[in-house]
């Protein structure tokens, strides 16, 4: 083991000073408050900074709390270049410059993978050819180094034949899925052009399968996922009914689609859909539509639940009269997660000209906050692309990132926007089953913020056994296997500086753990994991399975 390993164990720690608190919003129904502005990027001297497309994931947390963004440089000669920045408190101040090592990039989304350092990055570039390549490629954020060399994917080859990096998604087991588009008329052994695939690298495998086409329909574009333990959840467009969204889902732990063909979701809709999933395990897809000339225009969202994705049900999100349905890109709205919730946040075209942020919270497919002013500007086009962070069930602060493209930066400037304050937390790590049919889950109820509860919760999990549970300020790297005492595959995450007995399970496999936070600025900006084991008879030789691990970064 490195001195990451667990004879690393300095900091003292004790569990109920790791901080948690609610969200007003989920008891209350009040609207967040304390948004911020930090700055990513700054275009200069005529090089322009973008983010990436809403559909794409352009930010990821590692276990640490530290949030990594992708954003792209375009220079004057019209070269581009795709690079990483992180930010240590929660988007307020981003630092370092990661190049990506290819040239003429065009786009670029991330994932952080189930262990504490590697983060999955796929893009697609031109270099120095004529044609757009995929790239996939790993990087050590401890090192702050890339791993190895670009692995290409995929190549073009004419005008025709190119690709376009969509989606990266890795699953808690540690598989990884890179979501492609094609171009007009692809080589290869794809049914018709502007499809969509995933090329997905199995876990504990070396190299990529050959790539699956997602799309049945003609048509598979702007698809982007949703990581969902081993499943990947996918939305898309398709070309019926001028035009559609569809969804369709992948399970990397068998290597199979969940379905034989996609799933409609909604018609006459634009370009640009994607989906994100709440901690309730229900599935939204957010979209545009309208008509074939201004008037009827809406932002809309589809939701289902992740068990039984197979029928949708849309809602109103926000009237924006001028949208229309067809084949147009409109990037002003997207999904961010929150502690038991989704956000929908978007700006708008009509009478607004991209002016002003908004969110609402929904939960469970409940809308629970209407429609709720986050920044109000007088600049035009201040919110014309909006992403937001989509981290699976994780108590994340509410993370929005924005490319500024109001007359006050006109070489643009990416922005994140924090919705309420830096508390912030992710789940990594794989948890174990043994012979059970699902492996324990653990998730945090509410956000690190002192003067608040501790809130961890158990679901999944073998009925009516003991559940224990330890923190540290470190993860293992590599985790620790425990088939050394019976139960092979169960790896620790974390190492087990505080322990304490959290009780039993219910009959349906839930627990539950509340420890009041005290007030101490000692702990703001300060990282501490937890995972947990719980008794499970006959599941293996040891009779015991493993939770994934949870970081809290308290405020």
């Amino acid at each position: 083991m490195t001195d990451r390993s667990l004879a690393h164990r300095a900091l003292p720690l004790r569990a109920s000073a790791v901080l948690l608190t609610a969200l007003a919003v989920h008891s209350t129904g009040e609207s967040l408050v304390g948004q911020t502005v930090g700055v990513v990027a700054t275009g200069v001297g005529g090089s322009t900074v973008s983010s990436q497309a809403n559909w794409r994931r352009s930010v990821a947390m590692a276990p640490d709390g530290t949030l990594w963004a992708v954003v792209r440089d375009l220079a004057t000669d019209g070269t581009g270049q795709l690079y990483l920045r992180s930010s240590r408190d929660g988007g307020a101040t981003w630092t370092g410059r990661h190049d990506v090592p290819t040239t003429e990039d065009g786009a670029a989304a991330l994932d952080f993978g189930p262990g504490c350092e590697t983060l999955h990055v796929g893009w697609h570039a031109l270099d120095g050819g004529s044609w757009a390549n995929v790239y996939h490629q790993e990087f050590d954020v401890a090192t702050g180094s890339w791993v190895g060399q670009p692995n290409q994917l995929v190549a073009g080859s004419s005008a025709n034949d190119q690709f376009y990096i969509s989606d990266v998604c890795v699953t808690a087991g540690g598989a990884v899925v890179v979501a492609i588009t094609t171009h007009r008329a692809p080589v290869g052994n794809w049914t018709s052009g502007w499809s969509a695939g995933i090329f997905v690298r199995p876990a504990g495998a070396a190299a990529f399968d050959p790539v699956r086409q997602v799309n049945t329909d003609t048509y598979g574009q702007r698809i982007d996922c949703q990581n969902d333990g081993e499943i990947i959840h996918m939305s898309f467009r398709t070309n019926t009914g001028l035009y559609g969204t569809r969804y369709r889902g992948f399970d990397c732990a068998t290597g199979q689609f969940t379905s034989a063909s996609d799933v409609q979701v909604a018609l006459g809709t634009a370009n640009v859909a994607h989906i994100g999933m709440d901690d309730t395990r229900t599935l939204y897809v957010i979209y545009t539509t309208g008509g074939s000339s201004p008037g009827t225009g809406e932002i809309r969202m589809a939701t289902a639940p992740a068990a039984n994705p197979t029928t949708w049900t849309s809602h109103l999100v926000a009237s924006d009269a001028d949208l229309l349905k067809g084949n147009v890109s409109d990037v002003h709205y997207s999904l961010a997660n929150a502690p038991g919730a989704m956000f929908p946040v978007y700006s708008k075209k009509t009478g607004d000209n991209f002016q002003t942020l908004y969110y609402q919270v929904w939960s469970g497919g409940v809308q629970v906050v209407g429609e709720t002013v986050a920044i109000a500007t007088t600049d035009a086009e201040r919110f014309r692309v909006v992403g937001g962070v989509r981290n699976p069930g994780d108590a994340l602060s509410t993370g929005i990132v924005v490319e500024n493209r109001s007359s006050n930066f006109p070489d643009r400037q990416v922005e994140y926007v924090r919705i309420g304050s830096a508390a912030r937390g992710t789940s990594f790590g794989s948890p174990c089953q043994g012979s059970l049919a699902t492996p324990p889950r653990l998730t945090m109820g509410a956000l690190p913020v002192g003067g608040g509860m501790l809130d961890l919760r158990w679901s999944d999990a073998p009925a009516s056994q003991p559940v224990a549970a330890f923190a540290d300020p470190f993860c293992l790297t590599p985790p620790f296997d425990l088939g050394v005492i019976g139960a092979p595959g169960c790896a620790l995450a974390i190492g087990t500086a505080v322990s304490f007995a959290v009780g039993t399970t219910s009959g349906t496999g839930t627990a539950n753990l509340q420890l009041a936070i005290p007030m101490n600025p000692t702990f703001a900006g300060q990282a501490v994991h937890f995972q947990s084991v719980v008794v499970a008879p006959g599941a293996n030789a040891a009779s015991i399975v493993l939770t994934n691990a949870v970081t809290m970064v308290a405020d």
